[in-house]
Parts: structure tokens; C-alpha cells; sequence
């Protein structure tokens, strides 16, 4: 019982509220600092709230629930081990982060008075092309190492 309080808290408290709370401040900030366009004199300042952030996480992050967590449990023989594992351990996560960062994208596209959203996609291509390095040249297996924070 102690364990599964454990995990539900690192799941929902940790990576659900905290880690939403720092990623909806960053795009918020990113946002209402970079994307706004403030062409029209007689329109008011539009900006992005903080709430329209933290939800646009929450909509993102339900995919991304399902990809690491559901996907990953169901095919987790698959996940841990040799190469062939590391590497669809390690697509697991990027499909998973791939799909919340195109999420957060299409929400923050969803705002008319915002220009230039395609700077929300940019880190896919660090993360990408970060977790392929990470993976091979150090034989890192993320889903690996996620079990072992969790269990």
C-alpha cells in the first residue's frame, strides 16, 4: 500500500501538477513575451493566461499518459533489455513527448493573436535528435530508467 501511495503520488502530484505548473509557466511566459502581435492601436493588450496554459498541458498530457504509461506497461518486455529494446523503450518516450509537444502547439495556435507558434515545435528537433545521441552513444534506455525511479 505504502508503494502504490508512493506512485501515485510521484505520478500525479510530481509529473501531472509540478511538472504542468513549470511547462504551462515557461509557454505562458514564452508566449506573452515572444508570440504576442500587438499590431492593432485600438484593440487591448491580449495576453495569455495561466490557466489557458495549465490547460493546454492538461489536454497534452493525457496522450502523453497513455503513450509512456499505458503503451510502455502493456509492451514492457519489449521496452527493457538489448538494442532492438532500447530502441523502441526510448521511441515509446519520444512518440510520447512528440505528441505533447504537437498538442501544446495546436493549442497555443488555437489564440488569434498570437503569431509565429511553429517556435513552440523547436524543441521536438533538441529532443529528437538529443534522446537518439543519449540513446546509442551511451546505451541510455529512458523506459529503463523510468522503471527504476518508479519501482
Amino acid at each position: 500500500m505504502k508503494s502504490l501511495l508512493a506512485i501515485t503520488f510521484k505520478l500525479v502530484i510530481i509529473n501531472y501538477f509540478v511538472a504542468g505548473a513549470v511547462i504551462s509557466s515557461i509557454l505562458q511566459f514564452i508566449a506573452n513575451t515572444c508570440l504576442v502581435q500587438n499590431d492593432h492601436i485600438y484593440r487591448s493588450a491580449q495576453k495569455v493566461e495561466w490557466g489557458y496554459a495549465f490547460d493546454i498541458h492538461c489536454n497534452a498530457f493525457f496522450p502523453f499518459f497513455l503513450c509512456v504509461y499505458v503503451v510502455q506497461f502493456c509492451f514492457l518486455p519489449l521496452t527493457t533489455g538489448p538494442l532492438i529494446r532500447l530502441v523502441i523503450g526510448n521511441l515509446v518516450y519520444v512518440l510520447g513527448a512528440w505528441m505533447y509537444v504537437y498538442i501544446s502547439y495546436l493549442g497555443y495556435c488555437a489564440l488569434p493573436f498570437l503569431h509565429l507558434q511553429v517556435v513552440i515545435l523547436y524543441p521536438f528537433v533538441a529532443l529528437l535528435l538529443g534522446s537518439l545521441v543519449i540513446s546509442f552513444a551511451f546505451n541510455f534506455n529512458i523506459s529503463h530508467h523510468v522503471l527504476d525511479y518508479y519501482f
